[in-house]
């Protein structure tokens, strides 16, 4: 999409959307199915499972990971790891009850 940033060595899945200025940092890795929403940012290195939705403006650190089948709401930060088939919310990014 238009002013989405994909830098050095990113693997992205199958049916992946990079939704409007995302930002892509190096070495991500993407799974299948995956919609990064607009201005959302993955810092290098982080992974983002299959089928997941990465909400607008969250931001991903440098090296963290988050499973298949998550959804990371609107702006949440995520500062490590969150499970597969969690939804994860704020600053950092806790899971949603």
């Amino acid at each position: 999409m238009a002013m989405s940033v994909v830098n050095a060595e990113v693997r992205v899945g199958a049916g992946v959307i990079l939704n409007t200025a995302s930002v892509v940092e190096h070495e991500c890795v993407i799974g299948d199915f995956t919609h990064v929403s607009p201005s959302a940012t993955l810092g290098g290195g982080a992974r983002v499972g299959a089928r997941t939705h990465i909400g607008i403006g969250a931001t991903l650190l440098h090296l963290a990971t988050v499973g298949d089948d998550c959804t990371i709401g609107g702006g949440a930060v995520v500062l490590k790891q969150i499970e597969s088939g969690v939804t994860a919310v704020g600053v950092p990014a806790r899971r949603l009850r």
